[in-house]
């Protein structure tokens, strides 16, 4: 996800917590007060992308933390899970890590070689394999397929 990507979703979780807040209550300001302490908005373009992806993990984990206590079922386990990711990111885990647990989520699709041409969606992991395991194709794979992910990730 690119930053500025990154800070249209941030934008669109705060305005997602200005409704909750309105309509759940705020718990006396308590509902978001690590969100708060980060002091990072979409507005501080400035910021890194490490700091608003911490934003935006903390910003959905306070709010499945108010949904969870206002009796909505199953948010508890997903704030758990958003906290976990969140711990992770501020703490600037291995960055091979994160791409080989996370990266699977993303896929694109390639185009068959042969006719009839049909798409299918691969995951960019099973990409990275077979073209680390080339040394014919791997420069392919490295300059055209996924610049920004060997930058982010390597």
């Amino acid at each position: 996800m690119q930053k500025e990507e990154l800070i249209q979703l941030h934008t669109l979780m705060v305005q997602l917590k200005t409704y909750f807040e309105k309509t759940c209550g705020d718990n006396d300001g308590k509902s978001f007060k690590e969100y708060e302490e980060l002091n990072v908005t979409p507005c501080h373009i400035y910021k890194s992308k490490r700091e608003h992806t911490l934003a935006v993990f903390t910003l959905g984990k306070e709010i499945a933390d108010l949904l969870s206590q206002k009796g909505y079922p199953g948010f508890d386990k997903l704030s758990a899970r958003l906290e976990q990711i969140g711990k992770q990111i501020s703490q600037e885990k291995v960055r091979s890590e994160f791409f080989h647990h996370y990266v699977p989520i993303f896929s694109i699709l390639v185009k068959s070689a042969d006719p009839p041409y049909f798409y299918k969606s691969v995951p960019l992991i099973e990409l990275y394999g077979f073209f680390v395991g080339n040394p014919d194709l791997e420069f392919n794979f490295y300059s055209s397929i996924c610049p920004q992910i060997r930058q982010q990730f390597f």
